[in-house]
């Protein structure tokens, strides 16, 4: 992105209020700054007073210029500096000072900077080849060698080098040093152990820096010891969607990369093409560890914090009861990877046979978490997801099998008809077929409320029945059930602007029922864009289409009866309006942002996500009449943001992530995901408000997982300011798009950066 381009973005974003960390309307706060000698800092005489310079960058106004400031040893220095968050950095003949971030308030405040005694490195670029450029600047990453004792180690830290023609130097703290050296756009070049004297200069020739993407880390085992020759580092595309065994054993052998670790552990993969990798690293006799990186056009992909870690093989054992299924026969079994962090997931075993006395285990497994199906005859009776921490994870699966007889009815008719329990994206799903009299028997995994899809050829039919309850008879008998559907019937065509049949669109019902459930069904049109719906629930229901070419049709309520048919409806496809932004950083574009914008004042069917792409740029797509949205932003490493924003005229969004950002816990006396139609929890932020659910799907992909507790929810990574947490009956839902206030019980805070803010919203009964 030009220079130009992206300071109009920060001025944009700054005029819209997206700076977190500025106080308003608050004066300039007195910061006394005092310089002294590190704690441990070797061979560091005594010396006269010396001069010191440094300045100040604000991290809430990356685009706005430093701030300098002048002292020297004896008496310090002092500068006024806004309220927000600060770098303060300074230098000083012979001195290196470990940078400070400071937050600063309307409280005068003293700090002090450590000084460390320093040397000069100097190198020189190679000659450029034809056609290309010498890089105009060059900075080095430095931390002590391992082989220096912790006592006198200095902090890792970045110099910023002069470059002259072909030539540059920096100033760096005195010790043994692990170099990197590392320009825009170029692949970083490293020099291990380099001894920088006080006060002198260190020649270190020519750095070979090349163009290119890059992929480097750092190898630890569990046991402490160092990676050995035998560790190798192999890197493979990633295959989008699950992979199969087999599938996933092919990728390791074809278009692979591999590498070793140097005595630190520390590996590298130069000129790497941009896109999805796995990663991972062998040796015996520690367990294969692995992960998932995305490389981006000429741009240094670290994996750092944390490195890959080398632990010892897990076994999992798996228990089932009873051993065998119903009809007799063994169970099967399905293990998966999960990566949490790619949202991917890479099979181990696939359709594995149980024993006969239901125990079935697996060595050789890295640490991790893990999905494990249980199968039988193509139904899907048990999903667990497992972590493996220690030597030996054991589950236990108990079953509470239940058989069940029943009959299917479209008013009072029977309907033949494939039926699945668990519903259509269940994680059970046991699969049955009514015949010609509507009568079906099966088993199922468990008694309770189940979801069932219902499919039906002649008539036509689609629909989940969102809460069937299964009870096991007194008796020991096979439990009744009968699925009633009622005859409802909605028929119509989808049309264009012009008035002309879609060729293909699909059109959702949503049916809201008494008890406050959702339930949505779809179908395609057929020949002149057709189409009809039979058997929804009666009551009010949300019609729309979406076409081609990303048209969607406004959204119409009907009120259903089985008496009274809707026939002759139309929906009219309109063109979508776009609306491009881009997502920036202090250190520049940020890419696998999600982006969720809901529309206000504007019925929409449903609501879509969006990830920004290697630049930080996004498109949205909202109805033509949306003038104003509601966005939640997760931009991966940063702090999750929720606003209202007035969509503008013309150009694009500018929306800026911070790293700044804090945890929030939401306890209550009852659970907090309640059944459905009670009062769900709501967060309002921003001008903007999220549903609890949402955010869970933010802290799963940005923490480790931990055992969940009904009354608590832990949110990570939260952009710091006011919160409210309330108890939102599903009446008021539409009103909060309005403007309206919620009703229930709320409490409120603010979240600070680095902070956690607890929030207790009792119950839902509260007045």
């Amino acid at each position: 992105m030009p220079d130009l381009v992206l300071l109009r973005f920060l001025v944009v974003a700054g005029t819209l209020g997206w700076t977190a960390g500025v106080v308003a309307d608050a004066g300039p706060t007195p910061v006394k700054m005092s310089f002294e000698r590190a704690e441990g800092a070797a061979k560091d005489p005594k010396l006269p007073p010396f001069d010191v310079r440094g300045r100040a960058r604000s991290f809430s106004l990356p685009d706005a210029p430093a701030l300098t400031f002048s002292g020297d040893s004896a008496s310090g220095a002092s500068l006024s500096l806004a309220p927000g968050r600060w770098e303060v950095s300074a230098e000083a003949p012979g001195r290196w000072f470990e940078p400070l971030q400071l937050e600063v308030a309307t409280e005068p405040i003293a700090v002090t900077m450590r000084g460390f005694p320093a040397g000069q490195v100097a190198g020189r670029f190679p000659e450029p080849r034809t056609g290309s450029t010498a890089p105009r600047q060059i900075q080095v990453f430095f931390r002590s060698s391992p082989s220096v004792p912790a006592a006198t180690r200095v902090p890792q830290g970045r110099a910023d080098c002069i470059v002259e023609n072909l030539t540059w130097h920096c100033d760096l703290p005195s010790g043994a040093l692990d170099l990197r050296f590392q320009a825009p756009g170029l692949i970083p070049a490293y020099q291990w152990g380099i001894t920088v004297r006080t006060g002198e200069a260190t020649a270190l020739g020519t750095v070979p820096i090349r163009m290119g993407s890059t992929i480097q880390g750092w190898v630890r085992t569990a046991d402490g010891s160092e990676p050995t020759a035998r560790a190798e580092v192999r890197l493979r595309p990633r295959a989008r969607g699950p992979l199969r065994a087999g599938e996933q054993d092919r990728l390791r052998s074809v278009q692979s990369l591999q590498t070793g670790v140097n005595p630190r552990g520390f590996f590298q993969f130069d000129t790497v093409a941009p896109g999805e990798y796995v990663l991972e690293v062998s040796q015996p006799p520690f367990a294969t560890t692995s992960t998932t990186v995305q490389v981006l056009p000429d741009r240094v992909t670290e994996v750092v914090d944390p490195p890959l870690l080398l632990e010892f093989p897990k076994r999992l054992e798996v228990v089932i009861q009873p051993p065998t299924t119903p009809d007799g026969s063994a169970w099967t079994l399905a293990l998966r990877r999960l990566e949490a962090s790619a949202g991917t997931s890479e099979a181990i075993v696939e359709g594995q046979a149980v024993s006969m006395e239901g125990h079935w285990h697996l060595d050789g497994l890295e640490p991790g978490r893990y999905l494990f199906e249980l199968a039988s005859s193509g139904s899907r009776w048990h999903t667990e997801e497992v972590e493996l921490d220690g030597p030996e994870t054991r589950v236990f699966v108990d079953l509470d099998v239940v058989e069940v007889k029943g009959e299917v009815l479209l008013g009072k008719e029977p309907l033949p008809a494939k039926l699945t329990f668990g519903g259509r994206y269940g994680t059970e799903r046991i699969r049955a077929q009514a015949d010609e009299e509507g009568r079906f028997e099966t088993f199922l995994p468990r008694p309770g409320t189940w979801k069932v899809l219902v499919e039906s050829e002649v008539p036509a039919l689609d629909r989940e029945v969102a809460a069937v309850p299964v009870e096991r008879s007194s008796d020991g008998s096979p439990t009744e059930l009968s699925l009633l559907l009622p005859n409802t019937v909605v028929a119509g065509r989808v049309v264009n602007e012009d008035g002309e049949a879609a060729a293909t669109a699909l059109v959702s019902a949503r049916s809201l029922l008494k008890d406050g459930r959702r339930e949505r069904v779809q179908v395609r049109v057929q020949k002149g864009g057709s189409f009809l719906l039979e058997g929804l629930a009666e009551g009010p229901t949300e019609l729309s289409a979406t076409g081609p070419g990303d048209q969607t049709s406004e959204v119409l309520t009907l009120e259903l009866t089985e008496d009274r048919a809707a026939k002759d409806v139309v929906l009219t496809l309109k063109k979508q309006r776009r609306v491009g932004g881009f997502i920036v950083s202090n250190s520049g574009p940020v890419p696998g942002a999600r982006i969720k914008a809901v529309p206000l004042g504007v019925a929409v069917s449903g609501v879509a996500t969006v990830t920004s792409g290697a630049d930080g740029g996004f498109e949205l797509s909202v109805p033509p009449a949306t003038r104003e949205v509601f966005l939640t932003i997760g931009p991966p490493g940063f702090g999750l943001r929720m606003l209202r924003l007035t969509l503008p005229t013309s150009g694009p969004l500018a929306l800026r992530a911070d790293p700044a950002a804090g945890t929030l816990r939401l306890e209550a006396e009852e659970p907090l995901q309640g059944e459905p139609g009670q009062a769900m929890v709501v967060l309002f932020h921003g001008g903007a408000y999220e549903g609890l659910n949402y955010l869970l799907s933010w802290a799963a992909a940005t923490s480790r997982l931990v055992d969940p507790v009904p009354e608590v929810a832990v949110i990570p990574a939260l952009e710091p300011g006011d919160y409210r947490a309330c108890w939102v009956k599903l009446d008021e839902m539409l009103g909060l798009a309005a403007g309206l206030p919620p009703r229930g019980p709320c409490v409120s805070g603010t979240l600070v950066p680095g902070g956690e803010l607890v929030l207790g919203l009792g119950n839902r009964q509260q007045p």
